[in-house]
């Protein structure tokens, strides 16, 4: 019975983050000669964070909290360290499909802080931005006004689409006619070229194989808990009988609504992967 338990909570658990992509942002870093304080590099991390999830938050994006990136790290790994491919496999291992890293220095009077952006999975490097200014302050500020075109990088692309315009609207007896760009209008609108979004497919596919999955094991429960009750002898009393029986039928159960939930999720969902 503690197995189901267990089950069932992994299944709200993946399923509550099944298609959000993680972006973790690192401890930003300073070079030698940058008098940025380690209070000052931990305030450039978190407001950092801030802005990543006030531009990716209702874009199914989950940003990476300190606490879940230490508790990822490998044994011994310091994050201060990496640079260039070393952040990439840092982001590897925690599990994160972006990741970005600060680094404050200085040029001439003015103080620097470059973040860069990369993509974990190809170690593709998809941006940078750079700020300059004499006080931390201003490097914050700076920051924040360029973030959003840091981050908008991963949000999905749009095309922009012409108003159509009919023969009436043309004058073919012209060969030369004049262009202002204030006379056309465009929509801007999303591409989807599936019938039934993708993100609807790939939930019912990702529950479904997780439903059938816990299905399975509960069949293994069925069978261990029907042995135990063949197993029972003479000396238990009949509520004991009774107590084990009920484990039984519980399992059952548990395995016939997991195998009715999952197997139709899968055939539907696999339909859509082949067909939409």
């Amino acid at each position: 019975m503690k197995l189901l338990h267990i089950s069932l909570l992994m299944i709200c658990l993946l399923s509550s983050s099944a298609f959000a992509k993680f972006v973790a942002i690192l401890e930003t870093i300073s070079y030698p000669d940058s008098p940025a304080s380690q209070s000052e590099k931990l305030f450039i991390t978190d407001e950092l964070r801030s802005d990543a999830l006030a531009v990716l938050g209702e874009h199914d994006y989950a940003i990476m909290s300190r606490e879940n990136i230490s508790e990822m790290l490998p044994p011994g790994k310091n994050i201060e360290d990496c640079e260039g491919e070393c952040l990439v496999e840092t982001g590897r291992n925690i599990a994160a499909d972006y990741v970005v890293q600060g680094r404050v220095g200085r040029f001439a009077d003015e103080l620097t802080l470059t973040i860069e952006l990369y993509e974990t999975s190809t170690a593709r490097f998809l941006g940078s931005i750079t700020c300059k200014h004499e006080l931390i302050q201003g490097l914050r500020l700076e920051m924040k006004a360029k973030t959003l075109d840091l981050f908008g990088k991963l949000l999905p692309k749009v095309t922009e689409k012409p108003d159509e315009k009919t023969s009436e609207d043309v004058d073919l007896n012209h060969t030369e006619y004049s262009y202002n760009e204030n006379d056309v209008e465009t929509d801007i609108t999303y591409v989807d070229e599936h019938v039934v979004p993708r993100w609807v497919t790939w939930t019912a596919f990702t529950l479904g194989t997780i439903a059938t999955a816990m299905g399975v094991l509960s069949n293994m429960e069925v069978k261990y808990a029907r042995q135990e009750y063949d197993d029972m002898g003479a000396g238990y009393s009949v509520e004991a009988f009774n107590e084990q029986w009920r484990d039984v039928e519980y399992t059952k159960t548990a395995r016939n609504i997991f195998y009715g939930v999952g197997i139709p999720l899968l055939v539907i969902s696999t339909g859509l992967f082949i067909f939409d």
